[in-house]
Formats: C-alpha cells, structure tokens, sequence
C-alpha cells in the first residue's frame, strides 16, 4: 500500500501517542509548511486521509456514525498500521556502506 506524506505522518502520531489520538492534533502536520491552506481545506484533507487508511485497515476510528459517513473523534493504530509503520522505519534507516 502506498503512502502518502499525510499518511504517514499520521500513523507515526499514533505509534507516538500508544492510545487514542484526538483528529485536532493532526493540523499540526500543516504547521511547518510553506503553503498552507486554509483550516476547512486541511480538515477536509485529514478526514479522507483517515477514511481512507481506515477502509484499508491501517487505523481504527471511534465516533458517531449517521446514514451519510462517520465523525470520527478518536483513531487508534490497527496491527495492519503498525507493520506499515516498521516498513516506513526501514525505509529511513542508513544504510552503512561495507568494504570487501
């Protein structure tokens, strides 16, 4: 499953926090960003990133549910999620070059 920047950071939020992590600390993903959009874009955007990472199984999402979709109001990482986690740790770690 490929992952995009937002996905990840999210699951590394979640291995952080060990527990249920609230939707509204996620903004802080457009924090340090050189173009941000406005609040309602990036709610908008971590919402379908949720639901998405949810569908695939990579998060579990507590909230309410209506006929249309769900309001989320906490996420948790699924055993799906923390392998993806080990997979983007992998791909950051250093290789060092050997000599023959």
């Amino acid at each position: 499953m490929r992952l995009s920047a937002l996905q990840k950071y999210i699951l590394i939020i979640c291995l952080q926090s060990k527990d249920k992590v609230l939707q509204s600390k996620l903004t802080e993903y457009y924090l340090n960003r050189k173009s941000k959009p406005k609040l309602k874009d990036q709610i908008t955007v971590i919402h379908k990133s949720i639901n998405s990472m949810i569908d695939n199984g990579a998060l579990i999402g507590y909230g309410k549910r209506t006929k249309e979709k769900w309001f989320y109001s906490f996420i948790k990482l699924s055993p799906l999620g923390k392998k993806l986690i080990l997979n983007i740790y992998k791909d950051r770690q250093q290789k060092l070059p050997l000599k023959k």
